[in-house]
């Protein structure tokens, strides 16, 4: 990992995924790249002149914003290894292009909790960042305690590269000392025998075992995928969990695109979306 892309708000719960990207840079001695995107104001009617001071308010207010992050950071992590960046234009549209403008081999992104409806959509930004980023992206939820992994929970359906997906994270694990551990939610004798049969092979081709635990989590009676893994996050909590984001027929999969979302707003945990494995790079 080289470098680490951090969109701020400047709300709290925004300076906390900060937070927590400044530890995995630690680890990872990379580069974080702090970025805001202020939106002019719409003025339909407006003149130019009033728009123009209403834009130049906004910009200023931004760059005073950024000022204090920056020189809090210089204070703080006199360290640290990072860039500051202040654009206008839609958020969602700027984190994306900038973040693959420079490369970010990471998106580090605070969202706060929701209930009703709003679970679905998970925030107008961080749900289209998810949706579309080209690299991996973690989600800081607002209730998210600062600190370093201990325990890091892939879920997994077996329906991608998983062996891929696990070498990503255990060189994660490696860094932090942490425990990884794979889990499946069990479904049927067919898909708990594939992922019996997956963890095993993984031992025998010769990976490094150490670091990674596999487990099958009882499905209880009329409990749906999402609050059998809420559950059991509940009872044995961890630092970082792990999902896969769907490209196609998301609807149909055991991990599907709505569950991830739900698990942004209902984990304390931080949590990492991944790309389908065959189109990360390792």
């Amino acid at each position: 990992m080289q470098t680490i892309f951090v969109p701020l708000d400047f709300s709290e719960n925004s300076l906390q995924a900060l937070r927590h990207a400044i530890e995995l840079a630690k680890k990872s001695e990379s580069q974080i790249v702090v970025f805001h995107s202020y939106q002019p104001p719409q003025m339909g009617g407006g003149n130019f002149t009033g728009r123009k001071k209403l834009t130049d308010i906004g910009k200023q207010e931004a760059e005073d914003n950024m000022y204090k992050v920056v020189m809090r950071l210089k204070e703080t992590e006199p360290n640290l290894d990072f860039e500051h960046l202040v654009v206008d234009g839609d958020p969602m549209q700027r984190i994306l292009f900038y973040a693959e403008k420079y490369e970010s081999d990471l998106i580090v992104m605070g969202t706060k909790g929701a209930s009703g409806l709003n679970e679905v959509f998970l925030g107008s930004v961080a749900g289209k960042i998810i949706n579309n980023a080209s690299c991996p992206v973690v989600i800081v939820p607002e209730e998210s305690q600062k600190g370093a992994y201990q325990k890091i929970v892939y879920a997994t359906s077996l329906i991608a590269d998983d062996k891929g997906v696990l070498n990503y994270l255990k060189v994660l694990a490696t860094s932090f000392e942490a425990k990884l551990e794979c889990i499946h939610i069990e479904k049927n004798e067919e898909t708990n025998a594939r992922f019996e049969t997956f963890g095993k092979n993984y031992a025998e081709q010769g990976t490094d075992n150490n670091y990674v635990d596999f487990k099958i989590i009882v499905n209880k009676e009329n409990q749906n995928v999402e609050n059998s893994l809420l559950e059991y996050l509940e009872e044995n909590p961890c630092s970082l969990l792990v999902m896969l984001r769907r490209e196609r027929d998301f609807v149909q999969r055991l991990f599907g695109h709505s569950v991830t979302k739900k698990m942004a707003y209902h984990s304390e945990s931080p949590l990492l979306i991944m790309k389908a494995a065959d189109k990360i790079e390792f």
